[in-house]
């Protein structure tokens, strides 16, 4: 989810700016925010 931008997720069918501003406000609560860059290594465990 953090590597997806504003413009991805508004782009989701029945995600709009309310869910948007839910989300944003989620991640800052992780000190984590969209378009966040995820390093491949993530992915390799």
């Amino acid at each position: 989810l953090v590597q997806r931008t504003e413009d991805d997720l508004l782009g989701v069918r029945s995600f709009g700016k309310t869910s948007l501003r839910e989300v944003k406000s989620e991640l800052e609560k992780l000190n984590l925010h969209l378009g966040y860059p995820v390093p491949d290594s993530v992915f390799n465990v």
